[in-house]
């Protein structure tokens, strides 16, 4: 004769093997979908180096690479929120709670041509071999550009930031090499009736 417990048990084991089951399902189809969309990303970059016109131009290929990677590749970011947007008119803080949402489940991709004509600029500084120095740093213009600049992750934000916001005019603190107000530039361009680009920088003038 079966004991009664094992008659209570076995709907909850069933239960629970079926939870397992869809989570296990859930995490395969995730691990699919970012492996195909890592292919197809590959297949892009791929198919944009073989122009030898690109090649020619780019210095530093693997930087290169990295950039439009960011600029197109699926895009997941940890947001926390650090004030509420309570008071906002009812447009503005739908479009921000938007774009928050889609920080965390995939922020869009830049167009391709814009990503790639920022790419170049970008490779074009990384040469700048000038001397720069300042306080205890020491290097050239290419080096500083690295560390100062928004490249393609950051550069992706800002402009879905302006996308999602519908902004008109913006007003740029700290103009460093330009990479950032390119970003913003492209977007105005792409999304706005018409748009205003204020930027300032407080130090000497990088390069000219």
């Amino acid at each position: 004769m079966k004991n009664p417990k094992e008659k209570v048990g076995n709907p909850i084991k069933a239960k629970l093997k079926n939870l397992v089951s869809r989570g296990v399902g859930l995490v395969t189809e995730y691990r699919e979908n970012e492996l195909r969309d890592r292919r197809n990303v590959d297949h892009v970059l791929s198919a944009a180096l073989n122009r030898s016109d690109v090649l020619s131009a780019v210095r530093y290929p693997v930087a290169y690479v990295d950039f439009l990677r960011a600029c197109i590749e699926r895009s997941v970011h940890l947001v926390t929120e650090v004030k509420g947007d309570a008071g906002a008119p009812e447009r503005a803080a739908n479009r921000f709670a938007m774009l928050v949402r889609r920080l965390s489940l995939g922020l869009p991709a830049i167009d391709f041509s814009v990503a790639q004509e920022i790419a170049l600029i970008a490779d074009r500084n990384r040469s700048l071999s000038e001397p720069n120095e300042f306080g205890q740093w020491a290097g050239d213009i290419g080096l500083h550009f690295e560390f100062s600049s928004s490249l393609g992750t950051k550069g992706r934000i800002l402009f879905n930031v302006v996308r999602f916001a519908r902004s008109e005019r913006c007003l740029e603190l700290g103009t460093a090499y330009g990479l950032s107000a390119l970003f913003i530039l492209a977007a105005l361009k792409a999304y706005a009736k018409s748009g205003h680009l204020a930027t300032v920088e407080g130090w000497d003038p990088n390069f000219h």
